[in-house]
């Protein structure tokens, strides 16, 4: 695999697949940022991000970008107020059901209470197919 790449699948651990594949990634000089080296430009934008000099600067560069996203995902969550009533677990929810699901969700970050949804934040679906997953296991176990 040469440098490109690597760039590109790493790229693809923080970035969605469809935007890497979109973005103009090329090594050299760039006026914008004024460095020599790796860079990349979303599709549509005239600005580029310089990533580093070599593809291990690149990975560090990556895993920089990966902790600080990291961060802010878990500072959102925090942050996110998620009301829980059974109706939205499905029509044979119940009150226990739906306080299992605000457990579920406290355990993964989330400020979860049981309440009306009406205002309600969205949570992510694999965070709440996983929580909806358990608490059908439980009933059948």
């Amino acid at each position: 695999m040469n440098a490109r790449e690597q760039i590109v699948t790493m790229l693809k651990t923080i970035y969605d697949t469809g935007d890497v594949n979109a973005m103009t990634i090329w090594k050299g000089y760039d006026a914008g940022t004024m460095e020599n080296g790796w860079h990349y430009k979303n599709f549509g934008r005239s600005d580029a991000q310089y990533m580093g000099k070599s593809v291990a600067e690149v990975r560090e560069f990556v895993n920089e970008a990966a902790a600080t996203y990291r961060a802010q995902y878990v500072e959102a969550k925090a942050a996110t107020v998620v009301y829980v009533e059974p109706a939205m677990l499905g029509d044979m929810a119940t009150d226990a059901d739906a306080r299992r699901m605000v457990e579920l969700l406290k355990e993964r970050g989330y400020d979860a209470r049981l309440g009306s949804a009406l205002n309600s934040a969205d949570v992510p679906a694999d965070d709440w197919g996983e929580c909806l997953d358990i608490i059908s296991q439980e009933q059948y176990a």
